[in-house]
């Protein structure tokens, strides 16, 4: 008996608990849905006439997709030597960091000549 009581206290607690919880929940979201689908349409936007949409067409400037100003680090440079350790850019030495030369071939003369040979046959 005394596990029969048990029993009904937890289909009690599952049913009258648990179920009224997600009544509410299914119901609040019921009714969200409701006005989202009969709400007022009187926010609809009013036709503009032809003549408008043409003057408005025409008057349109678009903003340009590259700015004006020259930033610096757009500038084109001059790399006048060949692809090394060091580089001479715009008349500067510098250390080449922006090769995949990490073995050095690109250097060695004895690369460079069978690369050639290679490509004229």
């Amino acid at each position: 008996m005394v596990e029969l009581i048990k029993y009904g206290s937890y289909v009690y607690e599952w049913f009258y608990v648990e179920q009224s919880l997600h009544l509410v929940l299914l119901s609040s979201i019921g009714a969200i849905l409701l006005w989202f689908l009969f709400r007022n349409q009187k926010a609809k936007a009013k036709e503009m006439p032809w003549s408008e949409q043409e003057k408005i067409i025409e008057a349109f400037q678009p903003d340009p997709l590259v700015p004006e100003h020259v930033n610096r680090q757009f500038k084109k440079r001059l790399v006048e030597s060949k692809a090394g350790k060091r580089i001479i850019v715009d008349g500067e030495d510098c250390l080449n960091v922006a090769t995949h030369n990490y073995l050095g071939f690109a250097d060695d003369d004895e690369v460079t000549q069978a690369a050639a040979a290679t490509i004229s046959k």
